[in-house]
């Protein structure tokens, strides 16, 4: 609700917090892009939890496993504002299908 003053916006009745969120929920579209986030995200960070036990055993330094780390955040970094320039040109508008891909 836009209200045209500071002075009226104390007058505006807003919905509980909690109602706030269970709308946001039912929302189809942030619940699939909440769903393809979260998945993105624990599958990162599983991965970099898991590179140490991973690659230690099988001879890498401390220091290179820290330094792949590192690369693996600067590349993901890097490909994400390719993603987004992909995703604002060419996907404008399947983004859902963009981040699926």
């Amino acid at each position: 609700v836009r209200v045209p003053s500071a002075a009226a916006e104390e007058l505006v009745e807003r919905p509980p917090f909690l109602q706030e969120i269970k709308n946001l929920c039912l929302n189809y579209n942030f619940a699939s892009l909440a769903i393809i986030a979260g998945v993105q995200a624990g599958a990162f960070n599983a991965w970099s939890g898991m590179l140490e036990p991973i690659l230690h055993p099988l001879g890498y330094s401390d220091t290179t496993i820290g330094w792949l780390g590192f690369t693996v955040i600067v590349t993901g970094v890097l490909g994400g504002v390719v993603a987004g320039l992909l995703g604002d040109t060419i996907f404008r508008r399947r983004f859902k299908l963009f981040l699926l891909i």
